[in-house]
């Protein structure tokens, strides 16, 4: 019930059939590869599962809402990709997600071009540092609010 690919050097696209077929697994940990393009909109027929790690790759777009629907989902690792818009419909949940992490760091990835996320709800906010390298700090909004 664990599928874990990580630091595999793994790329492409995730294709959206195959990664629905996988609806027993608990755990799916596909970080620091080199997956590209869309979050498949397959990954909310993953009901059991309640760990979804995919930091560290070159996915892009926006987050699928569907993910909302992964109700046992306690851990969400989104950063270092090249995401963009509003998270903000994951944080409506009955049950919030214990470590949530996205690329919600301000103005983190707008220096590289790319737009970033809107979490009001993520745990953590990662993005690029002053030196350039990556680095995760607790969401402002979260402690804040």
């Amino acid at each position: 019930r664990v599928l874990d690919l990580s630091g595999n050097r793994f790329g492409g696209t995730l294709l959206g059939e195959a990664v629905g077929m996988l609806m027993y697994l608990k755990v799916l940990k596909l970080s620091n590869n080199t997956f590209t393009g869309p979050l498949p909109e397959d990954l909310g027929n993953l009901q059991s599962l309640d760990t979804l790690e995919l930091d560290g790759n070159g996915f892009s777009g926006t987050v699928p809402p569907v993910l909302a629907s992964l109700i046992l989902l306690e851990e969400l690792n989104l950063s270092f990709n090249d995401l963009t818009g509003s998270l903000d419909f994951m944080c409506g949940r009955n049950d919030p997600i214990d470590a949530f992490r996205s690329d919600c760091w301000p103005n983190s990835n707008s220096s590289q071009g790319r737009e970033g996320v809107t979490c009001a709800c993520c745990t953590l906010c990662c993005g690029l540092n002053e030196r350039g390298g990556g680095d995760c700090r607790e969401n402002a909004e979260m402690t804040l609010g």
